[in-house]
C-alpha cells in the first residue's frame, strides 16, 4: 500500500468510516480461525481439507463455506477489503469503474460505489447479454433491477466499451497466487475480457479463505492485475509473480 492519505479520510460520504469498521468488529465477534485448507495436486485436482477433488467439487465446497459465513462476518471483511482497495493507486487513477452486484455472500461493493459517485468517477455494472457481459453506466446502484440468475443488473443502455473502462472489479469463487480465478462455470468474464486493453485494471475482491495456491489456467482465462483480500493486496506484475 502506498503512503498517500487514505481515500476514506478524504471523501465526505465515508467520514467516520474507521469507526464503522470498529463497530463491525464488535458485532462480528470472533471470526473463524481455521478457514478451509486448499492446495493443488496433480491432474488438475486440488486438496480441500486433505481431500483430493477436481474443479467442480472444489467450487461447491468453497461456495458452501462462503454461504455459511454470517452476514456480520461478510460485512466486517467486506469493509476491510473495500477500504484497502479505496486506499490503492488503481482506484485513485481510474476515471471509470465497473463493479459487480454481490451475490450469495460475495464481497460487498456498496462502499466503493458511494466513493465512485462522490469522486466523480463513471460507475458501471455488468449485464448478461447472450454469452458475454455488457458494462452499463449508471447514476447509482438504485438503477439496478433483478437480472440473470437473480443478480441485480443495470437496465439502461449507456454501454461502456472496454476501451472506455479503466478498472473492472471481478467476483469469484476461488483465486490463486498467479492472478487466475475460478468462477461459477459460465465463463462470462473470461469471454468478455479476453483480449482486453492492456491498460484495463482487472481487480478481484476475495475473502482470504478463497485464495488457494494455484488454479489450472487455459489460454482464454482472464488474468487479474490485482487481488484484494481483507489481509493483503496481491499485484500480478508478470506471469507467475505476485507482489504483496
Amino acid at each position: 500500500m502506498g503512503a498517500a492519505t487514505p481515500v476514506v479520510a478524504a471523501t465526505a460520504p465515508c467520514r467516520g468510516f474507521r469507526e464503522l469498521i470498529r463497530r463491525s468488529l464488535e458485532v462480528a465477534g470472533k471470526l473463524p480461525s481455521d478457514p478451509p485448507s486448499v492446495r493443488k495436486t496433480s491432474d488438475r485436482r486440488f486438496q480441500f481439507n486433505g481431500i483430493s477433488m477436481p474443479k467442480r467439487p472444489l467450487r461447491e465446497k468453497l461456495l458452501a463455506t462462503r454461504r455459511h459465513c454470517s452476514a456480520e462476518t461478510c460485512l466486517h471483511l467486506s469493509l476491510q477489503i473495500q477500504a484497502r482497495f479505496l486506499d490503492g493507486d488503481a482506484y485513485r487513477r481510474a476515471g471509470s469503474v465497473s463493479l459487480y452486484s454481490p451475490f450469495m455472500n460475495e464481497v460487498h461493493t456498496e462502499l466503493v460505489a458511494r466513493h465512485c459517485l462522490a469522486d466523480g468517477k463513471r460507475l458501471a455494472y455488468p449485464r448478461v447479454a447472450g454469452g458475454t457481459l455488457l458494462f452499463v453506466a449508471v447514476s447509482g446502484p438504485e438503477e439496478l433491477v433483478p437480472g440473470a440468475f437473480g443478480i441485480a443488473a443495470p437496465a439502461g443502455e449507456r454501454i461502456l466499451t472496454l476501451d472506455e473502462l479503466d478498472l473492472v472489479v471481478i467476483p469469484g469463487v476461488a483465486f490463486d497466487a498467479e492472478g487466475y480465478r475460478l468462477g461459477y462455470g459460465k465463463g462470462y468474464y473470461d469471454r468478455t475480457l479476453s483480449g482486453c486493453p492492456a491498460k484495463l485494471e482487472l481487480i478481484g475482491f476475495a475473502y482470504e479463505f478463497q485464495l488457494i495456491e494455484r488454479l489450472p489456467a487455459a489460454d482464454h482465462d482472464c488474468r487479474l492485475t490485482q487481488l484484494v483480500t481483507e489481509q493483503r493486496t496481491l499485484r500480478f506484475a508478470s506471469l507467475g509473480q505476485a507482489e504483496h
